[in-house]
C-alpha cells in the first residue's frame, strides 16, 4: 500500500477519504471505504445517536468516522 503523510496521520492503508454527503453517502458506503483501507465517514445529519452507534458498529472492519452538521 502507499505510504503518505495522510496515511501516517490517519492510520489508514490507502490515501482515500470518503466525504459525508448526506443521503448520497449511506452508512454502507462509509463502512465499505473503511473496510477497503480508506477513511470512511458517515453523515449523521438525519440520524439519532442510536442509529449512529448501530451504523458504526454493525460491521467487523474499522469503524467509520462521523460528521455532524449544526446548520
Amino acid at each position: 500500500m502507499a505510504t503518505t503523510r495522510f496515511t501516517e496521520l490517519t492510520g489508514c492503508s490507502v490515501p482515500v477519504q470518503q466525504a459525508p454527503m448526506g443521503a448520497v453517502s449511506p452508512p454502507a458506503l462509509a463502512a465499505a471505504v473503511a473496510e477497503a483501507g480508506g477513511v470512511g465517514t458517515l453523515s449523521s445529519l438525519r440520524m439519532t445517536a442510536d442509529q449512529v452507534v448501530r451504523a458504526s458498529t454493525r460491521r467487523a472492519g474499522p469503524p467509520p468516522g462521523c460528521s455532524r452538521s449544526t446548520c
